[in-house]
């Protein structure tokens, strides 16, 4: 069925919905993750090797010359076999459900939705960019590990058994910073990570990090990068949009520098690492100057990533802490679990760390983060921080030369 026709059978995808019950497809969201994972497809798939987003689907100069991706199309055909059955006017086309997805909030879609969605006032793309948003990139990898989900995987399984088999913690913490770090270089820059000493044991696998950026996102002959992320920009309608929660809960996109192609090509990490390893990496970053600049020991990655971050404090006692920059609150606190621990990453005390944002722009997020953790019948979880309050914490233990007073602990933290 084309999605500009009248719906006929279901797709092979759409049958697969154990029973094609509402009521099971509404608890386990497997309508949800189906139209999500469409969403994915259909921005992965490129035409002329320019196109990364969503914008430009229903015009002439972007449209489709054959049928549209599997699961797009499954995805489009469940919502309008659903909307039917329940008498709600379905989306005209495929381009026209990528507009509901930027613009009716997850928890408002007329589909079944299972209780991690609902309420969610997140949308599954963005309307500024037509990327696919974190929420939905994570509804399609719902699970404990969204990056362990991804076509990436194989990527970072393979840098994550090289490291941990040769014992590299350094090597390991050169790639996870590398990503961080520089998500856009020139194309000389790229051909020479193959010669760089701290991820030699790698092969090749840093430079599969990256893929081309596409030729339109210049201007004037050289790439808008976001001062917060370094990532490259978007353009639209004269206004500049980052692609990246961590700088969109942050404010308005601002201009850094602009990269100079002169004649080469530009490479960006893959989205899905730009995306689960980019975005929470700034904030791992961040803790570990702010915790240093404390006083207090801190290792980075501890154990080639056991978890993020290992704080010794004066007294001996060892904190972990996971940072974890997710949408939805409701998964996170499904698929968290305590951080494992070997002999030389014990810890006394374990938190989960979330940006400051996702607490202003969801005043029930750690509520929501707990009621779902006791729908699984599951133990309780680590403790829910956000950085401000982990800080407050750690400050209270800084040593004197830091010149750090303590603060007052604050209701919030004694109810986290």
């Amino acid at each position: 069925m084309s999605s500009a026709e009248s719906p006929g059978a279901p797709s092979e995808e759409v049958r697969a919905v154990p029973g094609n019950s509402q009521d099971a497809a509404a608890g386990d969201g497997l309508l949800l993750r189906l139209v999500a994972t469409g969403l994915r497809e259909l921005a992965e798939t490129s035409i002329d090797s320019q196109r990364e987003d969503l914008r430009g689907l229903s015009r002439p100069s972007g449209a489709y010359s054959g049928p549209y991706p599997p699961k797009a199309q499954a995805a489009y055909n469940h919502v309008v076999l659903h909307c039917l059955a329940t008498d709600v006017a379905p989306p005209r086309s495929l381009p026209d459900l990528v507009r509901w997805a930027a613009r009716i909030p997850v928890g408002d879609w007329p589909l079944p939705l299972p209780d991690a969605a609902a309420g969610s006032p997140a949308f599954l793309v963005d309307d500024a960019t037509r990327t696919p948003t974190l929420e939905c990139l994570e509804w399609t990898v719902d699970g404990a590990d969204p990056l362990a989900r991804l076509h990436e995987a194989q990527l970072m399984t393979e840098v994550l058994h090289t490291c941990r088999r040769l014992r590299l913690q350094e090597t390991y913490e050169a790639f996870r910073r590398l990503v961080i770090e520089q998500p856009v270089l020139l194309a000389s820059e790229h051909a020479r990570l193959g010669r760089d000493p701290d991820l030699a044991p790698l092969d090749q696998v840093p430079k599969q990090a990256y893929e081309p950026v596409p030729a339109t996102r210049a201007v004037d002959g050289a790439l808008p990068l976001c001062a917060g992320c370094g990532c490259v920009l978007h353009r639209v309608r004269g206004r500049w949009y980052c692609e990246l929660d961590a700088c969109r809960g942050r404010g308005p996109a601002v201009l850094g520098r602009a990269l100079p192609l002169q004649g080469e090509s530009a490479l960006q990490v893959v989205r899905p690492l730009r995306t689960f390893v980019t975005g929470p990496g700034l904030a791992e970053i961040s803790l570990l100057k702010a915790t240093r600049a404390l006083g207090l020991k801190v290792e980075l990655w501890p154990g080639i990533d056991m978890y993020d971050l290992r704080i010794t404090l004066p007294d001996g006692q060892a904190w972990a802490i996971d940072v974890k920059d997710w949408s939805n609150p409701a998964l996170l606190g499904r698929w968290t679990s305590w951080p494992p621990q070997d002999a030389a990453t014990v810890y006394d005390k374990a938190f989960i760390v979330v940006p400051r944002y996702r607490l202003e722009r969801d005043r029930d997020y750690r509520a929501r983060y707990r009621r779902a953790r006791r729908t699984t019948g599951q133990a309780e979880p680590p403790p829910l921080l956000s950085e401000d309050e982990l800080l407050k914490r750690l400050a209270s233990f800084a040593a004197p030369s830091s010149g750090c007073a303590a603060p007052a602990v604050g209701q919030e933290d004694i109810d986290a």
